[in-house]
């Protein structure tokens, strides 16, 4: 939110509320995994819902389809189905070819659906600040060092906005944090 702040138009501003009604449409209009789990998994097409986990499928949206490193390499922050799909080839993966097209079939229905919703999430927008960082610079206050604590509960491309704030890329970041400790629903560290 600090960061949007920043940047001069806010990602908020598409919704049309005031600035003191932020709070009230976040928390009506954010996508958080329990509401991904109670509003939109029911709707979705029940020959892969009976076969992924909400969880699962929700994690690989955030932190892979939209919250990865390979998917801010594309303009609109997002993994082709191509490049997802591709991710199986991966020897640390655990997902077949075959779950990853439904996992990826399942993410457009999603978007689709928060469309139709006027819904967001997290990763929208992630996405939307790098985008306005690569043509606008980032007029808040530049820091030398930052540490970041708990950073297994953020995704790639949260973690990938520190370097707009901290210029100091080389050794300007400690980054905290246990695998085995993710509490944030919808993070795959």
């Amino acid at each position: 939110m600090m960061l949007d702040g920043t940047l001069g138009n806010s990602y908020f501003e598409r919704f049309g509320v005031p600035y003191v009604a932020l709070e009230t449409l976040m928390r009506k209009k954010e996508v958080t995994y329990d509401r991904f789990d109670s509003l939109y998994w029911p709707h979705f097409n029940s020959q892969f819902t009976k076969t992924l986990d909400p969880s699962r499928v929700f994690s690989e949206i955030m932190s892979h389809i939209k919250g990865g490193m390979q998917a801010l390499e594309h303009d609109d922050g997002k993994l082709s189905r191509e490049s997802y799909v591709s991710l199986s080839e991966n020897r640390a993966s655990s997902l077949s070819k075959q779950k990853r097209e439904m996992i990826y079939n399942l993410y457009q229905s999603y978007e689709k659906m928060k469309m139709l919703r006027g819904d967001f999430d997290l990763a929208d927008i992630v996405a939307d600040l790098h985008l306005r960082l690569r043509t606008t610079r980032y007029e808040g206050d530049e820091l030398h060092f930052v540490y970041i604590d708990e950073v297994q509960d953020l995704t790639m491309s949260q973690i990938a906005l520190f370097k707009y704030v901290c210029p100091n890329i080389e050794e300007g970041f400690v980054f905290c944090g246990d695998t085995a400790q993710t509490i944030a629903r919808g993070i795959d560290f």
